[in-house]
């Protein structure tokens, strides 16, 4: 529709910061759907803080994020985690799981409690995993997978949330 906000997050003057350190400061910001952004900067200069906080799972000293046009504070976090997903830098995978069902795991914001997995879901996860180039590995143990591998399946469980 003409005049439809398109932006799926938004942000002005957005501020960041841990005790007497400003990270952030008036950071003025829109992301539309299907755009990417890099973040670059030294380490420890906040740029993981910097996206949890872009992400809703830490709190901005100043600026209300909105997401789809709605304020992220007042959202519940299932509806969130249907329109927003977090890569982060390391992912450590502790406990023995097949991948394709560890790529389900994005799924998890679109199924109701106590309710499985559909097939389309696995369908999803699936191709997911085909588009990282990976699919041939769906029914061996992440613990089994190089790093190189792990990074992948970390990026396919973001496409299949």
């Amino acid at each position: 529709m003409p005049g439809e906000d398109t932006s799926l997050l938004d942000v002005s003057g957005l501020r960041v910061h841990v005790p007497g350190r400003v990270l952030v400061e008036a950071l003025d910001m829109t992301l539309a759907r299907g755009e990417f952004i890099a973040v670059l900067g030294r380490n420890g200069s906040g740029k993981t803080l910097s996206l949890l906080t872009l992400a809703g799972l830490r709190l901005p000293a100043a600026a209300p994020l909105r997401l789809a046009g709605d304020a992220m504070i007042a959202l519940q976090r299932q509806p969130v985690a249907k329109r927003l997903a977090l890569l982060p830098q390391d992912t450590d995978y502790i406990f023995p799981s097949p991948v394709l069902d560890t790529a389900l795991i994005g799924r998890h914001p679109h199924i109701g409690r106590l309710r499985w997995e559909s097939p389309e879901d696995y369908e999803r996860a699936r191709d997911s995993l085909a588009m990282v180039g990976i699919a041939e590995l769906a029914d061996r143990d992440v613990l089994s997978l190089s790093g190189g591998e792990r990074r992948r399946l970390a990026i396919a469980q973001i496409l299949t949330q």
